[in-house]
Formats: structure tokens, C-alpha cells, sequence
């Protein structure tokens, strides 16, 4: 029987089959007369997350980049020109289940529901019927025997005419012939950890096993279709973790002959593709024991097959990379690789490093410069001297190549609008804590240091750009006696010598650019006995003003920045005085405060935040997280994308919703609110759309968190 199981859930099991007339609950079979039971029930088996009031809006966190997994697949979709990518596993443990697709300039998250999340899967393009067909994989646990197959807008999964399929596995591997229209598939491990040495062809109807004799059984092997000479090329694979092999077979349609060349190259978890413009397969990295390429990551050499003869190639080679996923960009010419953390292609015999993983950094400064179109990350790795600049083009990042300021912590970064350079201020060395008291200004090509006196360092603040005034202003003294304003205008500061709030530290502070006014919430008081502040400031360029002590609860490291589409101030995250890692995002209209979400992100504090006015979407990096310490990720809040399953409006998918779901699932009527859980569009709210409910409430590791 096809078991479906939520991969979040320990205890209780609770399965469902495809039939429509059963469920089947740990061993116990419940038919469908007793399915409202079933369903209520689970209602009360499970945690139920924060649910927050019905918003006028419903913004989401979803991921900006695909990194951070290995163990995934890609296919070239040839009809619509993009490489698409589907799951794979986590670097932190959990399997992902996103779908994303690559231009050659851009990443797309597709907001789709589909196969769980899994890894160690096969997936490659159908060019007969212009679908990428996916089929098996592990989520930790559950091994699946499912197909599924992308067109572009949806995943829809296969059954096959006759019910025959292969038994479940990881690590097989597949190729499309494209001469006789079939996907062909061998080998893979099962799920008693047995290597396998089956041939199977899929036709978009129904899978059939070829009873041949061809290699012997393996697990983590490449195949690709070569087109010049029609055939399939198998490459490699292991017997077990720890033996490797290096034959080469190839499969015309009727029979596996083993070719002979003069070397081999024994290894596993390696990636291989088709070049259809030089005529050769290409293959790239993996693991081999005890050989020249082997480094502990992975190998990182590149070979090329032209039928008769492997041959290393003498170019410069990405980093060392196993179980990543390479194909072939026939619109571009240029293969394409990805790893878990970085993206490479291949043009003109070259590797081409296209994007890359941030490495893991404390208190990042990240901002909008809107000459360049592009969101800059001011980051203090460990292994630099100097700050590194990196430059986010909505959702691939590039590193510049250049020297940047002394490399510290807890500076803060404005964008002067008005002269074009975003202006950096303060710090303290990130080994003595010494303050720095420097100020650099960047104009998009170097790092200038512009000044050395204002502000004294230790009692450096955040700063904002004031549009309006076209000033850089600085809320200084959190470990004075009292807090002064300075503003830089380009050459020198200028202390303005106003009463302020409170001496405090860690605050938060935003430029709101429709009233003309700095924002300032919360922060430390500088007596270690002080009931922290919940204070909302203002300053409009002439005095401060206590605007309200109502609102979000006290916290420190908190991200705000001005929403310019939503005109209103944002806040996220931050750490309250209980050491808890905020997950809430408010936004402040100058009046109140209005709790937005709660619970779509792990909570986390010290983080950078910026606004892509050409995007109109915040964008998120970074931060000291409950779950994972100091990360790498990148995030973005969106305010136009429409939330299937939310069924009561409030902005959240979550358990709140089953009520209508359970509504929706016994009357089989579509009225509005059913439609918004009729995923599969087939005019019938069912067991497949149950199962994705299951899926957006429990998604492992991927967008949107209970």
C-alpha cells in the first residue's frame, strides 16, 4: 500500500493512503464514513503554534536562495529554458521539499505544493511530453516509490495504468532517451539498505522492468543520454560505503555493454550530464577513496567521455562537491552545477563561479543601494582581516573583490540617498572589543575612509539617512549619562546637542520616510536594574518625542526597516529579557503598534534587514537563531502572495484551519472558502488536497514554519 506520512510528526502515526475510502491511522484502518472522526481527532493529537489576529494583509517569509542542501536533482527544462531544482537534504538535518527555478540570471521560488520533502531522489526532463519526472527518495523517514512529474505551473503525481512500479529507493539513477521517448532508470539502494541492479522504463503511462543483464547492483552511480550516439551512459556507483566503482556501461535500448577504456575513475555521488554542443558527457567531482581527487568534501576534477576515452580537463575546477546535480543548458550552451553552497557554470570550457553561499557571520549590516538596484551585506567573517561587501541581485549573491574597513562588530550602515554612498559607522573589534570610531563611505566600486573624529567610539549608536533633511543622523551614548543626536552630512558630524530618550543600548531604529520622522523602539537601559524599555520614539529633525509605551514586548537585537509599498515601520525578532528568541513581526504606522505574524521563521536577534524598493519586499539575512546559532540564511517578506489552506483568514496556515478544511472535505462543495483548499484544482476538495494540508502545516525545513 502507497503510504503518505507527516514527516514532522513522531507520535501518532497517521497515514494516508491514495484511496479515497480509507485512512489508515498507525495499523488501524478507518474507512471513509469515519474520516470526520479521524480528522478531528488529529486535531488534538498535535501542537497547535501561535495564531495571530485576522491582518488587513498577510505577508510571508519565504527563502530568497536555494542553498544549503546536497543529495538534491535538477532536470534542463528545454521547452521553457530554466534548470529546475526540486528539495534535497538540509545541511542542518531536515529534508527539504521546495521547488526553484534558475534563468542563468536569477533564482525563482515557485510557491507550489507537491512531492514531500525528500532527497537522494532521481529526477530528469521528458522532452517527448516537456515534463520533468521525478520519482523516489527518503525524508529521514519514509522511503518513497511515488512519481511525480512538473510541468511548469504544477506538480501532479503518476500512477501508473497497470499499478505496477519500482520498489521505493534512494541514490538510483536515470536519463531520457530521448530516441525512443522513455525515461530509463537503474539500480539505487531499497529500504533494507540492499544495492539494486534493476532496469526500468518509464513512458509518461506506466513503468516497465526490462529483464536484462547489464551492471552489477550499486547505489549513487551517474547516467545521462548521450544523443550523438543514442545511448545511455552509466558511470560509477558504490556496492558500499566504503567500495567505489569506476566501470562505464552504456544501454542502446535492448542490452547493457560495458565499455573498456584504458583508465577508470572509481567513485561515487558524482554528477554527470550531456555537453550537446561539443558531444561529450561530462562529469564532475563525488567521492573516491583513496584517490588523487579526494579531499574529505568530495572530489573536484572534471572528465570528459567522448565514447571511447575518459579525459581529465585542465581547467581550473569548482570546489570539491559530492552528491550535488549538474545538467545542461542547451538555450545558453553552459552546464550548470550546483552544490550545496555554491552555483557554478560551465561556459566555453570554463567554470564560472555564478553565486554562492554567505559564510556564517555575527551582527551583518544589510542595505537597499538603490543607485545600483542591488541589497548590500557589510559582513565580519572570522578568516578576514577587513569586512567583506557582498551584493544580493534579488536572489543570487556576489562577493566583491575588495578591502573593505577593519573587520568588527555591531556597526551599523545607512544609504545616503541623495549623494549615492552608504555611509559605515562604528563598531568594536571583533577579538578586543575595542570601539572603533571611523567612518567609510561606499560608492558601489571601493571603501573610503572619510573620517576618524565625532561621536566618541564607546558611545557609538545606530544610524538612519533622514531623505528628507539628507542627513545621516546617530542616536549616540548608550553607556553615557545621557544620549545625544549627531548628524553627518557628508564631510563631518555635527552633535545637535537635543534631550533624548533614556540612555539605552541595543535599539532599534528606522527612517520613516512618509512622516519624516526616525523611529526608535526598545534597547537596554543603561542601569543593569532597569525594568527594560517598551518605548516607541520619534524624531523629526528638531526634538525627540515619546510616542508610546505600549506595544511589542521589551527586546534587544531586533531588525526595523520603513516598508515604503505598506508605509509603515517593521520590526522583527529580536531577544526578550526572558533570553527568548522572538519570531513576531509588527509593523508601526506613527499611532500603534500591530502584531503582524508570529512563528513563519525561527526566532532570532542581531540580524540585518533591509527594503528592496524595486522588489517592494523586505529582505532578511542572517542572525543568532535558537535552532542553528549564527546562520547564513537569506529570507524575504512578501506581501502579495496569496496563502492556500488559510481558510479563516488570519493570515496563517496552521491547525486554526482545519475546521474549514474538515468542512470543506465532508460537504465536497466549493464554495470560496473551499476553493482556497482545492490545490489539485480537480473541483473537489479530497485526500490528495488533505495530504498538502499536512504538508504546509509540518514542512520540514522548508518555507513556512509551524
Amino acid at each position: 500500500m502507497n503510504l503518505w506520512s507527516v514527516g514532522a510528526i513522531e507520535n501518532p502515526r497517521f497515514y494516508m493512503t491514495s484511496n479515497e475510502d480509507v485512512l489508515v491511522r498507525g495499523n488501524e484502518s478507518v474507512h471513509r464514513r469515519d474520516s470526520r472522526r479521524v480528522l478531528r481527532a488529529t486535531l488534538f493529537l498535535l501542537l497547535v503554534g501561535d495564531v495571530v489576529r485576522a491582518a488587513d494583509r498577510c505577508p510571508v517569509w519565504t527563502p530568497a536562495t536555494p542553498f544549503d542542501r546536497h543529495s538534491q536533482a535538477m532536470s534542463f527544462d528545454e521547452r521553457r529554458g530554466v534548470t529546475v531544482l526540486f528539495g534535497g537534504e538540509s545541511s542542518r538535518g531536515p529534508s527539504l521539499g521546495d521547488t526553484w527555478e534558475w534563468d542563468g540570471q536569477r533564482w525563482e521560488n515557485r510557491q507550489v505544493y507537491g512531492p514531500g520533502p525528500r532527497y537522494a531522489y532521481i529526477m530528469v526532463y521528458d522532452s517527448k511530453r516537456d515534463v520533468s519526472v521525478l520519482f523516489g527518495g527518503v525524508n529521514h523517514i519514509s522511503f518513497f516509490g511515488d512519481t511525480w512529474e512538473w510541468d511548469g505551473h504544477q506538480w501532479i503525481e503518476r500512477t501508473a495504468v497497470d499499478g505496477v512500479s519500482p520498489i521505493p529507493r534512494i541514490f538510483a539513477a536515470a536519463a531520457f532517451d530521448s530516441k525512443r521517448g522513455v525515461l530509463v532508470m537503474f539500480g539505487g539502494e531499497d529500504a533494507n539498505r540492499r544495492p539494486l541492479d534493476d532496469t526500468w522504463e518509464w513512458n509518461g503511462n506506466s513503468w516497465k522492468q526490462l529483464q536484462v543483464t547489464g551492471p552489477s547492483a550499486r547505489f549513487g552511480h551517474a547516467m545521462t543520454f548521450d544523443s550523438k550516439r543514442n545511448c545511455v551512459v552509466l558511470h560509477g556507483g558504490a556496492y558500499r560505503y566504503n567500495g567505489f566503482f569506476g566501470d562505464t556501461w552504456e544501454w542502446d535500448g535492448k542490452e547493457w555493454n560495458e565499455r573498456t577504456p584504458s583508465n577508470n575513475l572509481p567513485r561515487a555521488y558524482h554528477s554527470m550530464t550531456f555537453d550537446v554542443t561539443r558531444n561529450v558527457t561530462v562529469l564532475f567531482g563525488g567521492r573516491a577513496l583513496n584517490s588523487a581527487c579526494y579531499t574529505g568534501y568530495g572530489c573536484h576534477d572534471t572528465w570528459e567521455w567522448d565514447g571511447d576515452m575518459w579525459r581529465e580537463q585542465p581547467e581550473p575546477n569548482p570546489l570539491p562537491e559530492a552528491n550535488g546535480a549538474m545538467v545542461f543548458d542547451a538555450n545558453r550552451s553552459v552546464l550548470v552545477l550546483v552544490g550545496s553552497s555554491v552555483l557554478w557554470e560551465r561556459i566555453a570550457g570554463e567554470w564560472v563561479e555564478r553565486s554562492g553561499d554567505v559564510p556564517t557571520v555575527t551582527t551583518p549590516e544589510l542595505i537597499y543601494d538603490r543607485k545600483r538596484v542591488v541589497t548590500v551585506l557589510v559582513a565580519n567573517p572570522t578568516d578576514s582581516p577587513t569586512l567583506q561587501t557582498w551584493e544580493l541581485n534579488g536572489t543570487v549573491w556576489r562577493m566583491r573583490d575588495v578591502e573593505g574597513p577593519p573587520t568588527r562588530r555591531y556597526f551599523s550602515v545607512a544609504q545616503d540617498t541623495f549623494r549615492d554612498v552608504i555611509v559605515l559607522h562604528g563598531g568594536a573589534n571583533s577579538d578586543t572589543g575595542e570601539p572603533f570610531g571611523d567612518t567609510w563611505e561606499w560608492d558601489g566600486a571601493s571603501w573610503v575612509l572619510k573620517s576618524n573624529s565625532g561621536p566618541l567610539p564607546e558611545h557609538s549608536g545606530p544610524i538612519v539617512f533622514d531623505s528628507r533633511r539628507r542627513l545621516t543622523v546617530m542616536l549616540a551614548g548608550g553607556n553615557a549619562d545621557s544620549m545625544e543626536t549627531w548628524e553627518w552630512n557628508g564631510q563631518s558630524w555635527k552633535s545637535r546637542g537635543l534631550i533624548g530618550p533614556p540612555p539605552r543600548s541595543i535599539l532599534s531604529l528606522a527612517f520613516d520616510s512618509r512622516r519624516g520622522v526616525c523611529v526608535l523602539f526598545a534597547g537596554i537601559y543603561g542601569s543593569p536594574n532597569s525594568i527594560p524599555p517598551t518605548e516607541t520614539w520619534e524624531f523629526d529633525g528638531t526634538s525627540w518625542e515619546l510616542r508610546g509605551s505600549n506595544g511589542p514586548e521589551a527586546r534587544l537585537g531586533g531588525a526595523t526597516v520603513f516598508d515604503e509599498r505598506e508605509r509603515r515601520t517593521i520590526l522583527f525578532g529580536g531577544m526578550d529579557f526572558n533570553y527568548k528568541y522572538r519570531s513576531d513581526l509588527w509593523s508601526w504606522d506613527g499611532a500603534t503598534w500591530q502584531l503582524m505574524t508570529v512563528g513563519q521563521l525561527p526566532g532570532r536577534f542581531s540580524m540585518g534587514m533591509a527594503y528592496d524598493a524595486d522588489r517592494e519586499e523586505i529582505v532578511l539575512f542572517g542572525g543568532n537563531s535558537a535552532q542553528h546559532g549564527f546562520d547564513n540564511e537569506t529570507w524575504e517578506l512578501s506581501d502579495d502572495r496569496e496563502l492556500t489552506f488559510d481558510g479563516n483568514g488570519d493570515c496563517q496556515v496552521n491547525l486554526a484551519d482545519f475546521a474549514e478544511l474538515e468542512n470543506c472535505y465532508e460537504s465536497r462543495r466549493l464554495g470560496h472558502t473551499c476553493r482556497e483548499f482545492d490545490v489539485n484544482k480537480d473541483g473537489f476538495v479530497n485526500i490528495a488536497d488533505v495530504k498538502w494540508f499536512l504538508d504546509a502545516v509540518f514542512p520540514p525545513g522548508v518555507s513556512r514554519w509551524p
